[in-house]
């Protein structure tokens, strides 16, 4: 469908959305701006068709943002999109929004690429369109070239609370080790603004323009109440009281006739697709969120019957990129598979008939996985880096997850119970 608006007077309740409304523009983040005479705006970026080898300031638009003026009830284009800024000089802006304060308009974007090069950058004017001036101490937000453990900051967006306190939330990247990689994906963070001389001034006192892991501010609104040192150590995660919580996310859709909820288990139905084909994989899993962290799922597959059956528990980035402790036939094995490579370990002898508890952990830039024997003993059977699951390795955005799968030729089930969570800050 390519863009579309939804609309909700009531967002947190389930199927209170609009259906989508069309709008014919080609880009990506898409912004919308209201602005006071209730005009509406959306202003995106756009990519050319053909993106160059090399290319330098890109004056003639081919790179940039993007606008143009919206009938908010239908999408209706009220003219042709145009061209409206190409940012400061850094590679790939992106991530436009528009602000009015004070009589001003504010165009913020992020620009350097998504990585370890990335910033925020802001420029005034007096339309929505422009033209634009850009801020002198540009960028306003970034931590390239520091060492600091959050990296990769941009995509800001600003927000005035109700007690008239600004704030910028954004996303960064947490690398370990060396060289580096980060395998959590973008994380959501959040500081504090203060406007001087006509510009927002983003984090503390004595060093602006910097993220850091933690600010001397006062919160806003709602989660000013809660305690930021408190650390939740175990998460029990049950598959749901007859239906998935959204906690739970899908390679692809892949239907009720496949996924079965009981009150404390999970029935996953195999295909003949296993983790490794794609979004046609039987898979359902939850993000890796700690830099340590172990998890635990109770697993049984009693109709075991070809030596292709598997059932198991992944670390998974995608369909190229990913480790498994797995229920077969002859026994339990650890797989790795990173790019074209490929390695399983020899069949392990679990001596269990019923659920098999398999366990993942996360600690020290390594992977391990394991199971609990009969005796309640944890035994590792293999490990792997993080590094090979990591963004700078796999690609993604979004982190890895640890996940549940099966495959079966002759369509047999697998059943899944007392999934855990257990990490520290």
């Amino acid at each position: 469908m390519g863009m579309f608006i939804c609309t909700s007077t009531d967002p947190l309740t389930p199927g209170s959305w609009s259906e989508p409304i069309p709008v014919a523009l080609t880009g990506i983040d898409p912004d919308l701006f209201f602005d006071d005479d209730g005009s509406v705006y959306v202003s995106c970026t756009r990519v050319p068709a053909k993106i160059p080898q090399e290319y330098t300031f890109p004056k003639d638009g081919n790179w940039g943002i993007q606008q143009v003026k919206i009938d908010i009830a239908t999408g209706r284009l009220f003219c042709e999109p145009y061209f409206i800024y190409s940012g400061t000089g850094g590679k790939w802006p992106e991530g436009p929004h528009i602000y009015k304060f004070k009589g001003s308009y504010y165009l913020l974007l992020a620009e350097g690429g998504t990585d370890y090069g990335h910033m925020v950058t802001i420029a005034k004017g007096n339309c929505p369109a422009g033209p634009w001036d850009p801020c002198p101490y540009n960028p306003i937000l970034s931590n390239r070239s520091l060492h600091s453990p959050l990296q990769g900051v941009g995509h800001v967006d600003l927000i005035e609370s109700e007690s008239g306190d600004w704030f910028a939330f954004f996303h960064a990247i947490r690398p370990q080790g060396f060289p580096q990689g980060h395998i959590l994906g973008r994380e959501t963070c959040f500081a504090p603004v203060r406007w001087e001389n006509g510009w927002p001034v983003i984090g503390s006192v004595e060093n602006p323009g910097r993220a850091f892991v933690e600010y001397s501010a006062s919160l806003p609104g709602a989660i000013s109440n809660i305690p930021v040192t408190s650390v939740r150590k175990r998460l029990e995660q049950p598959f749901g009281n007859n239906s998935l919580s959204p906690t739970w996310n899908m390679l692809g859709h892949i239907g009720d006739s496949i996924v079965k909820v009981d009150t404390n288990s999970l029935t996953l139905k195999g295909t003949s697709h296993g983790i490794s084909d794609g979004s046609e994989a039987v898979f359902i899993g939850l993000r890796h969120q700690h830099l340590r962290c172990k998890s635990y799922v109770s697993v049984s597959m009693p109709s075991i019957t070809d030596a292709d059956d598997e059932a198991g528990f992944c670390v998974f980035a995608n369909s190229k990129y990913h480790y498994e402790v797995v229920l077969m036939r002859n026994g339990l094995v650890f797989r790795r598979k990173i790019g074209t490579l490929e390695t399983e370990t020899k069949a392990v002898s679990t001596e269990t008939s019923d659920f098999l508890t398999l366990w993942i952990s996360y600690e020290s830039e390594w992977y391990k996985l394991g199971y609990v024997d009969v005796l309640g003993k944890e035994i590792e059977v293999g490990k792997g880096e993080g590094l090979f699951l990591s963004t700078e390795v796999a690609g993604g955005y979004t982190g890895v997850y640890f996940g549940c799968f099966v495959k079966s030729n002759a369509g047999n089930e697998a059943f899944f119970k007392d999934f855990v969570y257990e990490y520290e800050e």
